[in-house]
């Protein structure tokens, strides 16, 4: 029998993903604007990290590089578990798959994430039937609300070593409840997180730790999360990151850096 190498992690000590010597992009407008001081620090089993930076692009870059989107300015990042892909993001799925074809890719290419899973195949599809979601349904003919939150469950459904969240808003709305307690299932034990989100809510019910990193890439301070939020707010404007959207990103041909101006009755609807 083979043994799945998520187990294997699950029980691991030490980093499941470390940067060496990393200098990523600091500045949209000129791509050769990096971070001075390259980035040697690593995320641990169990850590459930929240990036805190004043600079979006950042987030953005962050987020993209560990999950394979783009490639980082210099330097290289080593991974010792297996790393999601952001939660909520829409994949590479062709529009004209039934949801059933969709699960049934994916399994072949994280089949082992899929049998270990603690979030039930059954509860899975009841959870997509509250929003009239069904197997057979055709993803090109669901609403814009229930593709988002049919993204949204599927990359909760596989079980990871890492979850990457950029936008914490749909999965912190009311229809999002049962989803959100099997994601904190899913984290449960030494599983890791890495967040670049600007949502306060969710940072204080799902991070333990935080990293500040400066406007220009640099690292200004790293701890507990209580303490770094801290340090953010007294020595940093907060404003500049909690009032701005979080990004979406979108999984096709091309990477594409969307942003949801649609801010409103967040706890409420998708």
């Amino acid at each position: 029998m083979m043994i799945s190498l998520t187990v294997l992690q699950s029980t691991a000590s030490g980093p499941v993903i470390s940067f060496k010597d990393l200098n990523l992009r600091c500045d949209k407008s000129d791509s050769m604007i990096v971070n001075p001081e390259p980035w040697n620090w690593s995320l641990h089993h169990g850590d459930r990290l929240s990036i805190l930076t004043p600079n979006k692009y950042i987030r953005y870059q962050v987020i993209s590089i560990l999950a394979e989107l783009v490639e980082p300015f210099k330097g290289k990042i080593n991974k010792f578990g297996v790393v999601g892909w952001p939660v909520g993001v829409q994949g590479g799925l062709s529009p004209r798959l039934r949801i059933f074809n969709s699960i049934d890719f994916l399994r072949e290419v994280y089949g082992d994430c899929l049998i270990h899973s603690r979030f039930p195949i059954d509860e899975f599809w009841k959870i997509l039937s509250t929003q009239s979601i069904g197997q057979r349904s055709v993803l090109k003919d669901l609403s814009k609300s229930q593709k988002d939150f049919f993204y949204l469950a599927l990359s909760i459904l596989f079980l990871f070593d890492v979850y990457l969240i950029s936008d914490a808003r749909l999965l912190m709305a009311k229809p999002a409840k049962l989803l959100k307690e099997f994601l904190h299932l899913q984290l449960s034990g030494s599983r890791s997180l890495l967040t670049t989100t600007a949502s306060d809510r969710f940072r204080k019910e799902f991070c333990n730790k935080g990293l500040v990193i400066g406007a220009m890439g640099e690292i200004l301070f790293e701890g507990n999360y209580q303490d770094a939020i801290g340090w953010y707010d007294a020595n940093l404007e907060r404003v500049t990151m909690a009032d701005q959207d979080d990004s979406q990103f979108v999984i096709g041909s091309e990477l594409q850096d969307v942003v949801n101006s649609e801010q409103a009755n967040q706890d409420d609807d998708f």
